[in-house]
């Protein structure tokens, strides 16, 4: 399994391709046969990391598979519950092994303690990682707001646009008079999201060019932004 986490690591030579290549030699060296390569890439956002990963673990399940590599310990997860999933697929088979070769790491059910702690460390190293990447995704986004950007995406009725330098929003008067229109008929308490949804496509409110779902009509009206709150 292969994972980077940002644009800058497959720009320094951290691609996918790179872990690949040396995962493979690896395994050319001690022997294995390689039944299939998972890949995660930084644009996967966190529910397609989950599925991949769970994927990846039913895989060596259903397929009986005994060894499983991934360069490090942190490209193969971020979080503890991950780890005890990867502690379970070990301990079920004492022939199973976890190889995480620029850890120095080979783990497998009956690993001396020292080599989980080791282990351990690096599963909290990785925890470590994606908390404190949160943390400066979310300082750098309020940073942006107290500057006067705009860092989400505008909803219907807005649009992005750089003044300044800055990227903000304005709004978009042709679809912002269909939104308006929208909310007051979803005040008058007529209408289900589905008829609401049907009546204001009737009347030309349209999304990247297609009819509007209920679903997003009701994400719409909930939508903080129009009473200037930014999530």
């Amino acid at each position: 399994m292969v994972r980077v986490s940002t644009k800058e690591q497959e720009q320094e030579g951290y691609s996918l391709e790179a872990q690949e290549r040396f995962l493979r030699e690896y395994c050319e060296r001690i022997d294995l046969e390689i039944a299939k390569v998972f890949l995660i890439s930084e644009s996967a956002s966190k529910a397609d990391q989950r599925k991949t990963f769970n994927e990846v673990m039913a895989y060596l399940k259903k397929h009986q598979i005994l060894h499983f590599a991934c360069e490090r310990v942190d490209r193969l997860l971020r979080n503890f519950k991950d780890a005890v999933m990867a502690e379970e697929w070990l301990d079920a088979d004492e022939a199973r092994r976890l190889h995480a070769p620029k850890n120095s790491l080979v783990l497998h059910k009956h690993s001396a303690s020292q080599e989980k702690l080791v282990w351990g460390i690096h599963v909290v190293m990785a925890k470590n990682y994606t908390d404190n990447l949160s943390e400066e995704v979310r300082k750098g986004q309020l940073e942006k707001i107290r500057q006067g950007w705009f860092p989400t995406a505008p909803p219907p009725g807005y649009e992005n646009v750089v003044e300044g330098g800055k990227k903000v929003q304005r709004v978009v008067p042709a679809v912002a008079s269909l939104v308006v229109e929208m909310f007051k008929l979803a005040k008058t308490k007529r209408f289900t999201v589905k008829s609401l949804a049907q009546e204001i496509t009737k009347r030309g409110l349209l999304i990247d060019g297609k009819p509007i779902k209920g679903d997003r009509v009701f994400r719409m009206l909930h939508n903080p932004y129009y009473v200037g709150v930014i999530r």
